[in-house]
């Protein structure tokens, strides 16, 4: 798989539900008939939509868990709007997504950065995208979380990374179940020698059988994955090349819950 490296390891329905919201009291409850279907193939490349059964099959195949890359996600004046608006951090500014000073940076209300992000806010809480999202993964009942908590633009500058982790479980507000992270890279220059790639891991705190799956931040490839008790995933720290350090690492990101999950799935709330 081109963009991809591994490391020590061996057309959805014309009719479409409702989305969900995980803050109802911002989105009337208006009649199906008067509901908007946005088209949204003016976002998505539609060549995506019409392999969801086969993202699908990738998706559970998936090792160490559960995941698939789509690449050429949006269509390509979508994405060059979106560079375009991409935030530009103030360096002295710099914090992450969750307010501590950092070499990175992170905008949640991402409606207010220009159209472009605002069409994209539209087309991610649509039935036809959640249900997209639903086909590839067999997830029901998908969630769009108008906070976009942890979510939204991320800018990794040279020398940051993300140690290893899980994510954390249960929305701060609703306490609905995290169940996927839908990462989209924006780099329009990057090598893979220059560290800040992807890494799904098996088990990093059993070091003997552990491995991982690598994916560059190539511009417009999207990776889409399952978060649970064992969705292990960082990137190492970002070395770009002297004469490469006016570069970041870009990405935009959406995650979706539920309500509900299986039982079996379900662990005490954490970070």
């Amino acid at each position: 798989m081109a963009g991809v490296t591994t490391v020590l390891f061996i057309q959805a329905p014309l009719i479409y539900p409702a989305p969900q919201n995980l803050n109802q009291s911002n989105t009337p409850d208006l009649p199906s008939k008067r509901r908007s279907r946005p088209m949204i193939t003016d976002v998505i490349n539609p060549a995506v939509l019409t392999r969801l059964h086969n993202y699908g099959e990738s998706f559970h195949d998936g090792d160490p868990f559960k995941h698939v890359l789509m690449t050429d996600f949006f269509s390509e004046s979508f994405i060059e709007g979106i560079l375009r608006e991409f935030p530009v951090p103030d360096p002295d500014k710099l914090v992450n997504e969750f307010g501590y000073k950092s070499r990175k940076h992170a905008v949640h209300d991402i409606r207010d950065l220009g159209p472009t992000f605002k069409r994209w806010d539209e087309v991610v809480q649509s039935s036809e995208f959640i249900q997209a999202i639903q086909t590839i993964t067999g997830i029901d009942e998908l969630c769009y979380d108008p906070e976009y908590h942890g979510a939204g633009t991320h800018n990794n500058m040279d020398g940051q990374g993300m140690d290893v982790h899980i994510d954390f479980n249960l929305h701060r507000t609703t306490g609905y179940h995290r169940r996927l992270n839908l990462i989209i890279y924006l780099n329009e220059e990057w090598d893979e020698s220059w560290h800040g790639n992807l890494e799904l891991h098996k088990n990093p705190w059993d070091r003997k059988n552990d491995y991982f799956k690598s994916f560059p931040p190539y511009k417009n490839h999207a990776v889409l994955f399952e978060t649970n008790e064992h969705s292990w995933h960082g990137f190492d720290n970002i070395v770009l090349p002297a004469d490469k350090k006016n570069l970041s690492r870009k990405s935009l990101t959406v995650y979706f819950y539920t309500k509900e999950r299986p039982q079996e799935e379900i662990a005490p709330k954490h970070s």
